[in-house]
């Protein structure tokens, strides 16, 4: 537990000197995406989740073969190539805008 002592006697007792504050050195309170994970999660599951993975990295076909892996690494990639089009939509309504723009105000190459 740290303790904070009081810059002035503001504060203090009836001997003048400053109250001390406790609290605590560190906090376990979760904010925003992960209040609802729980952040003690015990020691055999995380070895367990690592052998499952290596496993499946040196066994490849009795963790359903390549192409399970292949499918999993699509579905896993397809949320990066949704935001990759969307910046490709962006970038060519801006080169149009900015062409349009351009012959508005007369001020081409």
């Amino acid at each position: 537990m740290n303790c904070v002592r009081g810059g002035d006697n503001t504060n203090g007792d009836e001997n003048g000197s400053a109250t001390t504050y406790h609290r605590p050195s560190h906090s376990h309170r979760a904010d925003g995406f992960y209040a609802g994970f729980n952040h003690f999660v015990a020691v055999g599951s995380k070895v367990l989740i690592g052998l499952l993975i290596i496993w499946a990295a040196i066994f490849p076909e009795q963790a359903g073969g390549l192409s399970a892996i292949n499918t999993a690494m699509i579905i896993g990639a397809l949320p990066f190539s949704l935001v990759m089009a969307l910046m490709g939509v962006s970038l060519v309504k801006a080169v149009v805008r900015d062409t349009i723009r351009q012959r508005e105000t007369g001020s081409g190459r």
